[in-house]
């Protein structure tokens, strides 16, 4: 059963509302792109420009497009076509992770939390200590899905080409890295990196300190193994390390790992357009809400991204009928049952767009 046009129309609706009291931001949003999507499409349109906020805020009202992106790019002429036309300024960086849902449709708590993990990793591991910059020179918003884009504006990055800004991602992968290369033998020693060391090869040597149990899971419940095991990784001595025959092994454990090539298209794709923050995500009715960087820690998308659950639509409710089986969802903190095709119900405004969105139930008239 397709979703009809009437459920489409009060999805609109809804996020038209919304837009109404919700105010949206964009900085030097006279020099950007926008495109917007469809039920079937997340960028059915692109090459739209708006002069200023308060007309990107009355198109969201009016038109209310299911779907709304802007350019990490700068360009003289946003709306010009074809992309040489625009002329081309700059462009900020942006880092696109995502969860790996395993086929499934429905993010669950647990998978959010490790794409979670790995938004904070490469904040705390790679951006601040190895590229230099603070947490407020940062800018953090959840996709609207199942993920997180994490915002880098920066003057000395935004001239940066395609291939260079691959480079970047490189780093953060450890593609073409040779651990080896960091190791030598010093008569029957073997000697490599220290935890203290900066770069990749402390972060390297960290992980091996801290986690006897990857090179040896049943040694590694011994309390004396794993004491001698950080007294000799802590100086420096490799020889247990190498004789496991995991050594390169670390670089998967290490490295961020962006989902898949899209992922990282994101960040090297010079014209790329990415979830306008704050706004609505028509596959999910969730809000890619933007927060400080430091708050990330107690961040949970189905909780604080569930716009609809707030005071302002907390008694609205919606009769929906289900259209494919639905798995138990948690969503704001109270548990949802799981739903079999055919199934009608009464339910909270915010559960009901969810599942609506997903394409798994239909508005009952």
């Amino acid at each position: 059963m397709e979703v009809d046009n009437y459920t489409i129309q009060f999805v609109r609706s809804w996020f038209s509302r919304f837009y109404r009291y919700f105010k949206i931001r964009v900085p030097d949003i006279d020099m950007r792109e926008f495109g917007v999507g469809t039920w079937d499409k997340k960028i059915a349109t692109r090459h739209i420009a708006f002069s200023d906020n308060e007309r990107l805020r009355t198109y969201l009202i009016e038109e209310t497009p299911l779907y709304i992106s802007y350019s990490t790019a700068y360009y003289e002429y946003p709306a010009n076509r074809p992309m040489e036309n625009k002329h081309w300024l700059g462009a900020d960086i942006v880092f696109d992770l995502d969860a790996n849902l395993n086929g499934n449709k429905y993010p669950t708590e647990e998978q959010l939390e490790e794409v979670k993990d790995r938004a904070i990793r490469l904040i705390e591991e790679f951006l601040i200590p190895d590229f230099g910059y603070s947490k407020d020179e940062l800018s953090v918003n959840f996709s609207g899905s199942k993920g997180y884009h994490i915002h880098l504006k920066d003057d000395r990055v935004i001239p940066l080409t395609a291939d260079a800004r691959r480079q970047i991602v490189d780093y953060f992968q450890g593609n073409m890295l040779d651990i080896n290369t960091m190791i030598r033998k010093q008569g029957e020693r073997v000697i490599g990196p220290l935890p203290d060391e900066l770069g990749w090869r402390g972060r390297i040597a960290r992980f091996v300190y801290n986690h006897p149990e990857f090179f040896y899971p049943r040694k590694a419940t011994d309390e004396k193994f794993v004491y001698e095991w950080r007294r000799t990784v802590g100086k420096g001595n490799w020889f247990f390390v190498m004789k496991s025959g995991k050594v390169q092994d670390i670089i998967s454990q290490v490295s961020i790992r962006f989902s898949d090539d899209v992922d990282t298209q994101v960040t090297t794709d010079i014209h790329r357009l990415i979830r306008v923050p704050n706004t609505l995500h028509g596959g999910s009715s969730l809000c890619a809400v933007r927060f400080n960087v430091k708050a990330i820690d107690k961040f949970n998308p189905l909780k604080h991204a569930v716009v609809f659950g707030d005071k302002r639509y907390f008694n609205e409710t919606v009769k929906i009928k289900v259209i494919e089986d639905v798995p138990a969802i948690v969503l704001r903190d109270q548990e949802f049952p799981s739903r079999k095709t055919g199934e009608v119900i009464e339910t909270p405004l915010y559960y009901g767009l969810y599942l609506i969105t997903h394409k798994s139930a239909v508005v009952v008239r």
